[in-house]
């Protein structure tokens, strides 16, 4: 809860002391054969131009690839939802080329994202929830994904974890490229489509 860990720039040395014993448990429960993917989204203004982070990489680590997504005008909600469903399918390359992946564990450091594709909580725009469903048809339907146990952690933010701030730079580098017009990416096709890969360089 915010209480127990706080949020990013208003813990108190309590909740950030808490933050960094539950980031550091979960990471060590992650079992080896494992894909793990740390998400962002970010909106500068929000709303405003949009972007998406993925960093991927396995456990043991041999395998690293990182998307940066260029949305155009959206919401931070709209690129950490985004994000998840183009780690669902970047996780999909990497799990064809490797028989022995057994787990995908998709990290967020947005609930509200958890919460969504968790089914906890319900989204209140028909935009959003549209989202949310192609979103969740892309984390259950990658044809690589039938054997793999998919987890969707929530992990706080900016706690100096790499790997998560990393997404972090790559979502904001997505909302800067959206600012100048280098759009990768278009949700409403993702929607159709049910691809969330962004257009190759």
């Amino acid at each position: 809860s915010n209480s127990t860990y706080g949020s990013a720039g208003k813990r108190t040395p309590k909740q950030a002391k808490a933050a960094r014993e539950y980031a550091t448990t979960l990471f060590k429960s992650i079992p080896q054969n494992s894909v793990i993917c740390f998400t962002d989204g970010s909106a500068n203004p929000n709303p405003g131009p949009c972007g998406a982070g993925v960093f991927l990489f396995t456990k043991p680590p041999t395998i690293t690839k990182e998307l940066s997504v260029a949305l155009g005008h959206g919401t931070n909600n709209v690129g950490e939802l985004f994000a998840a469903g183009a780690a669902a399918q970047l996780a999909t390359q990497v799990c064809a080329s490797r028989s022995n992946l057994k787990y995908l564990y998709i990290l967020t450091d947005s609930r509200l994202t958890k919460d969504y594709l968790d089914k906890t909580a319900k989204p209140k725009t028909t935009a959003t929830r549209r989202l949310v469903r192609a979103v969740q048809r892309a984390i259950e339907s990658g044809p690589e994904l039938d054997d793999i146990i998919v987890k969707i952690e929530w992990v706080p933010a900016h706690l100096g974890i790499n790997e998560n701030e990393h997404a972090d730079y790559l979502a904001g580098l997505g909302s800067a490229n959206s600012k100048l017009g280098r759009t990768n990416a278009n949700r409403n096709d993702s929607i159709r489509t049910g691809n969330f890969l962004p257009a190759p360089d």
